[in-house]
């Protein structure tokens, strides 16, 4: 999971390495600093010739995160005392205090700061030409109700579905978590008829098994006997293990879900609404459902925002800082870094843009195959077609 701070690091790894920028000169706060107001700052080098009039220093910790960026009003040139400087420069914000030991970068090329705008600037707006990621939520239908505010960034809702759950009792079930030639069994009183991959949820609890409970889906593992099987929290043969039997009564039951996939006359997306009209700029309409009691589920094509950058996949993350720097460095030669040619040894802007977009083009190729449906609409059976005429309907 991508963070803006992850990304800054993955940026500078670009800058200093591919790009080939001067690394900024380190130094270190000599005297602490107790509030946001103190323009009064003393470094270890101080007399040294390091830090000159107009030179700029930016506090960094190691994580990536925006620091503080200072200026000096005078050459730091006399050792053990202060120079004067402006507090909260190039748009950061003066730091309550900072310690004794916090490191600065002299002069960086680019502040932190500038690096997430670029970010920023690069996933709003460098990503918006068709690319997307999906996602998936759902709807508590009400009756009577056919709009429902969805996110701003839903950019067109794919598929929309209502399921409708059966289920068949399979009566009082054990769990004994060792002991047993296979642990981690649970023992129905009678034939279970169960299938690995079947879905079977606890309807009531007792103690004991705390790994498990209820009203959770669970899948089939392994079917060891007509009345003993092992379940898996996801549909895979990893079976959920226990710590401690079952004690008191459990009862299971085998869970069936029929799905019914709606026509897009059923539904629209619509956009660009004033927040006073919905909670958010954009509702979902829906017409027409296949049931008044059921949950509607939908896959949405959403568009990538700075605001959500840990909702990002890893391929569009990846490809984030490429565009970033490539909109930092901003040609053949930039701040600190002689011109050069497009090579790795001393990439610019161009071969920065250039990977950018074959990573990008890569996304909308993906993007384009057909779209499979979502591992768990593929239980039970589904049925598709025009809603109308059927005798299940609530318009």
């Amino acid at each position: 999971m991508a963070t803006l701070v992850s990304l800054t690091l993955d940026c500078l790894d670009l800058l200093f390495g591919q790009a080939k920028l001067t690394r900024p000169a380190i130094d270190q706060l000599a005297v602490a600093v107790g509030s946001n107001s103190d323009t009064s700052f003393q470094f270890e080098r101080a007399g040294s010739s390091l830090w000159e009039y107009g030179d700029y220093a930016e506090f960094v910790d190691g994580s990536g995160t925006a620091g503080e960026v200072i200026q000096f009003f005078g050459d730091h040139d006399v050792p053990d005392a202060d120079v004067r400087v402006a507090r909260g420069m190039r748009q950061s914000t003066a730091a309550a205090s900072h310690s004794v030991g916090d490191v600065v970068w002299k002069n960086p090329s680019y502040t932190h700061l500038e690096i997430q705008k670029a970010i920023n600037a690069t996933i709003d707006s460098d990503m918006q030409n068709g690319i997307w990621y999906r996602s998936q939520g759902t709807i508590a239908y009400s009756v009577g109700r056919d709009r429902y505010p969805l996110a701003a960034n839903v950019d067109k809702i794919e598929r929309l579905r209502q399921r409708d759950i059966n289920s068949t009792d399979l009566g009082v079930a054990v769990f004994v978590f060792t002991g047993g030639t296979v642990e981690d069994e649970w023992t129905f009183a009678s034939a279970h008829g169960l299938a690995v991959g079947d879905m079977v949820r606890f309807t009531a609890v007792g103690t004991g098994a705390d790994e498990y409970g209820l009203g959770v889906l669970y899948f089939v593992a392994t079917v060891d006997s007509t009345t003993v099987v092992t379940l898996s929290a996801s549909d895979s043969t990893t079976v959920l293990e226990g710590s401690a039997d079952s004690v008191g009564t459990w009862n299971a039951e085998k869970v069936v879900m029929d799905y019914t996939e709606f026509n897009s006359g059923d539904y629209s997306l619509l956009t660009n609404q004033d927040t006073t009209a919905t909670s958010t700029t954009q509702d979902l309409i829906v017409r027409r459902v296949a049931s008044s009691s059921d949950t509607l589920y939908y896959t949405a094509r959403i568009r990538p925002e700075s605001s959500a950058v840990a909702s990002l996949p890893t391929e569009i993350s990846n490809a984030v800082p490429y565009g970033a720097v490539a909109r930092l460095i901003g040609g053949t030669a930039t701040r600190g870094r002689p011109a050069s040619d497009t090579t790795i040894q001393y990439a610019d802007a161009g071969w920065f843009r250039a990977e950018f977009n074959r990573q990008i083009d890569d996304i909308r190729k993906r993007l384009l195959k057909e779209l499979r449906p979502l591992r768990e609409f593929e239980y039970g059976p589904t049925v598709s077609g025009n809603l109308r005429g059927r005798g299940d309907h609530s318009w």
